[in-house]
């Protein structure tokens, strides 16, 4: 079979699917050179002319952090796969390493999680084999800006490693028309380069509170906006429980209560001493900004102290794709033919379009 290199050739395709936002299932077609991807009856994808047809319609599950499963209509139990490798020369100047993607049985495995790119300006998008490698920054004070109190005293110093700790003391006890307590940081290092992931131990130092609302979670206090930045924390969707080193009641990674069940573990049927600490690891939002952690509280013994320490922020290298594995087309015998192969710097950019 002859191959023909078409790295350097590009798309014309609008800016639909975001790899920003969150999607349980997308559904589309995927479009380069006016044609569309599509499987055959060996479960090998080339380009074909867009008919419409199940066989040209993907369904993308899961999450930016997780990696998606792209699935096609007519095989809906099987998962696009970066399968065998193959060694070739391209136009006697080089050898390339290429799979051949197969749809496949799906079984989690690392050659079957994608990431999608695209760029607003540009209006394309790359498909790539997910990395789930994360690079992590230690907070300190100087990379946190804005801190907000509402009836709290705010405190911000380093401890003897360097690594920042929040401290707040509550000051108001809330409860019917009382005014609550909130406050929140905003975390944005390396020349606001946006983080995908912040990681940090909430400990519960004194105090109680019946009421509170935690992980991003703003129903209690005041704060700068209508969020933190964060996506809701949920577990099924890349969010982790670290540890959960509460001290009392019976915490299964629930953002909001109130109540005086002794279930609730920062209640005050606990006593007003320790209660222990959570350390969890959460999504950003990329809907918005900044990236905050906070919390707020109501029906609250005045002088409850709660501490944030231990925080570093995640980047994922699927940022940068230049050395990852993209799925690009080729013109090869029967259709166009579509391999798996190092990105480069000019990375294929397909249309997909999740709006059928």
């Amino acid at each position: 079979m002859i191959f023909t290199n078409l790295l350097a050739l590009a798309s014309t395709a609008s800016y639909i699917f975001s790899v920003n936002a969150e999607a349980g299932i997308k559904s589309g077609t995927i479009e380069g050179f006016n044609k569309c991807l599509g499987v055959d009856q060996y479960h090998d994808l080339y380009l074909f002319e867009c008919d419409g047809h199940d066989d040209q319609i993907w369904h993308f599950e899961g999450y930016w952090s997780v990696g998606y499963n792209i699935k096609n209509e007519y095989y809906p139990d099987m998962c696009l796969t970066a399968n065998e490798e193959w060694n070739f020369d391209v136009r006697d100047v080089q050898t390339q390493t290429v799979q051949f993607p197969q749809l496949m049985p799906c079984t989690d495995a690392a050659n079957q999680k994608w990431a999608i790119g695209g760029n607003r300006a540009d209006a394309k998008n790359s498909l790539y084999l997910y990395d789930n490698e994360i690079d992590w920054h230690d907070i300190t004070s100087s990379d946190v800006r804005k801190p907000y109190s509402n009836n709290v005293d705010l405190v911000l110093l380093d401890d003897e490693d360097g690594h920042l700790i929040v401290d707040g003391t509550l000051k108001k006890r809330g409860c019917g028309d009382g005014e609550s307590n909130a406050f929140s940081v905003l975390v944005e290092p390396f020349d606001d380069k946006p983080w995908h992931f912040i990681e940090y131990t909430m400990e519960f130092v004194e105090g109680s509170s019946s009421c509170w609302s935690i992980l991003g979670n703003t129903h209690y206090g005041e704060f700068l906006g209508d969020n933190l930045g964060l996506h809701k924390f949920d577990i099924d969707e890349g969010d982790i429980v670290i540890f959960n080193e509460l001290s009392f009641g019976d915490w299964q990674g629930e953002t909001i209560r109130c109540d005086n069940e002794l279930d609730n573990f920062l209640n005050g049927k606990h006593g007003h001493g320790y209660k222990g600490s959570i350390r969890v690891r959460q999504r950003r939002d990329f809907n918005e900004v900044r990236g905050y952690i906070g919390s707020g509280y109501s029906c609250t013994k005045i002088g409850t102290i709660v501490r944030y320490k231990d925080i570093r922020v995640g980047y994922l290298n699927n940022d940068d794709h230049e050395n990852s594995e993209c799925l690009m087309p080729f013109n090869g015998g029967n259709g166009d033919r579509v391999l798996v192969q190092e990105c480069g710097d000019n990375s294929w950019k397909w249309d997909i379009d999740t709006s059928v």
